[in-house]
């Protein structure tokens, strides 16, 4: 009986010096989950202030691009208008040359004419002595033989001159419609560069928006 209470004893102290040891060995451990805890965190949290710093650039991105986007459609069709006004200057143009054409031939025709008129012989027409007014030399009288060449004449000179302005105006037409030709011409340029600069800003933009 005192054999089997000494082992007993032993028993006993052995179970709480082995608690003992695991107590002591077991309390780093709960210190050191809940610092691994705290640390996974603060990763955590980082990584959320990363996800919303990337999330707002993604959306200021789109921003920018859609805003290139808008500018790049506005400057197509003003592109596209300008190229309209110029096909229309073209073809007012070519009228305007075709008409010049025109009126240079119809004022070549009329003095060609008018020159052919000048150099036929007059024919002198053979009155009776009665009817030439005592006159020896054969003219009527007065200058009624010359006053419908002379009617003549004065009707081609006017009609010269009217051609002449007409001409005239439609140069000044011309040189303006050149004019705005070169015009829309330089702002087609102009607008070229500005929508391969657009194009060129946004697919530089593109991949940092994927």
């Amino acid at each position: 009986m005192v054999l089997c209470g000494y082992h007993l004893l032993i028993a006993s102290s052995c179970l709480q010096s082995h608690s003992a040891i695991r107590n002591c060995s077991d309390s780093p451990c709960v210190s050191e989950s809940g610092s691994d805890i705290f640390s996974k965190r603060e990763v955590i949290q980082k990584l959320r202030q990363q996800l919303k710093r990337r999330d707002d650039l993604i959306l200021e991105m789109q921003d920018q691009n859609l805003e290139l986007q808008n500018s790049l459609n506005a400057q197509l069709t003003l592109s596209s208008n300008l190229q309209l006004q110029l096909d229309a200057a073209n073809r007012d143009l070519f009228d305007s040359e075709r008409e010049i054409q025109r009126l240079r031939k119809a004022i070549a025709d009329h003095c060609v004419r008018h020159v052919d008129t000048n150099d036929k012989p007059s024919t002198i027409t053979a009155w009776p002595s009665e009817a030439r007014n005592g006159h020896a030399n054969g003219y009527l009288d007065g200058d009624s033989n010359f006053e419908p060449l002379e009617k003549g004449g004065g009707g081609g000179g006017e009609r010269i001159q009217m051609l002449k302005r007409e001409v005239g105006e439609l140069k000044e037409v011309i040189e303006g419609k050149e004019y705005l030709l070169q015009s829309y011409k330089e702002q087609k340029a102009e607008l070229s560069m500005k929508i391969k600069e657009l194009q060129h800003r946004l697919d530089s933009q593109l991949p940092n928006i994927l």
